[in-house]
């Protein structure tokens, strides 16, 4: 995967929702672009952030959507609940069913990651590191298949 360092600092995210426990995860990119869609914690179902907020109707489930801008790199691995202690930046601080931000990354540092944000995403059965430059946060209210529907429809109208 890659090597740490002694400068990476572990921090939940303050700009995106924690996937909590349930759900499930689309994510479409290419080189320039990317989308991510997840469904939040129940906990998290009035997070408000400065971003807006749109409601699709359905089941009222809560998702949050993501506008990737940029994307450098992002792996998914199997490292859920289970396997979590595999993942480099465990000793660091990550943990289960959140998104975090990792600070002083050798992807921020470097070539193309250079002014590049790093992100670890724990979902329930994967761990998605993402690195990019910017993320747009939009909440959607409805069911599973609306908000991969939308997922699709955003990327489309980027890529």
């Amino acid at each position: 995967m890659y090597k740490l360092t002694d400068n990476e600092l572990v921090t939940i995210s303050k700009e995106i929702p924690s996937p909590g426990t349930a759900g499930e995860q689309v994510f479409i990119s290419n080189s320039n672009y990317a989308v991510l869609g997840f469904q939040i914690s129940l906990s998290q179902q009035d997070w408000t952030p400065s971003n807006r907020k749109f409601d699709l109707g359905g089941s009222g489930e809560s998702f949050a959507i993501l506008n990737i801008l940029s994307p450098t790199y992002n792996i998914w691995t199997p490292y859920c609940q289970e396997g979590l202690g595999r993942h480099p930046l465990t000793q660091k601080g990550l943990n289960h069913f959140d998104v975090f931000e990792i600070e002083n990354s050798i992807f921020s540092e470097e070539g193309a990651y250079l002014e590049r944000k790093h992100y670890v995403f724990q979902f329930e059965d994967s761990t998605l590191d993402l690195v990019c430059k910017n993320i747009e946060v939009f909440l959607y209210k409805g069911s599973i298949g609306k908000m991969e529907k939308k997922v699709t429809e955003m990327y489309l109208t980027h890529a």
